[in-house]
């Protein structure tokens, strides 16, 4: 979870500020792991493993981030790690900022931010001398 909360909320904020929440949503679907915050004004982190990424994943993420809205009053910050593969129409959404690990996502309404990691988004992260933590669980989960 440390490595998650750091990257994605920044290195000054302790891990000890999150704790696990539910994955089992009304729709009877599960996510795979929730971080909610102990404090009022951190997001909640929605992160989510696919095998593939398409869109009926992204829909579902969607439909997560809103109810999460709806129960903290807060888009979350959302991380998918894509295990396998992206569809294309999916990929065109992506921006790769410059140095960084992750692709991005326009999420306007929907997430405070949505991040994607994936084997070629790492990929150029992989020689670095220390390895970036983030970089190093990517890539031993894909």
């Amino acid at each position: 979870m440390g490595i998650i909360v750091k990257e994605l909320v920044g290195q000054h904020v302790d891990n000890t500020a999150y704790c696990l929440g539910r994955c089992v949503w009304a729709s009877k679907r599960v996510s795979d792991a929730l971080y909610v915050s102990k404090l009022p004004h951190l997001n909640p982190i929605l992160v989510e493993a696919q095998c593939d990424m398409d869109a009926d994943s992204i829909a579902r993420l969607f439909s997560y981030s809103l109810q999460l809205k709806q129960e903290y009053s807060q888009l979350p910050k959302v991380l998918v790690i894509s295990i396998k593969s992206i569809t294309t129409g999916v990929k065109s959404k992506f921006k790769n900022l410059e140095n960084n690990c992750m692709y991005t996502m326009d999420c306007d309404f929907w997430a405070e931010s949505c991040q994607i990691l994936s084997a070629k988004s790492i990929q150029a992260h992989l020689k670095g001398n220390p390895l970036n933590k983030l970089v190093a669980l990517g890539h031993f989960l894909i």
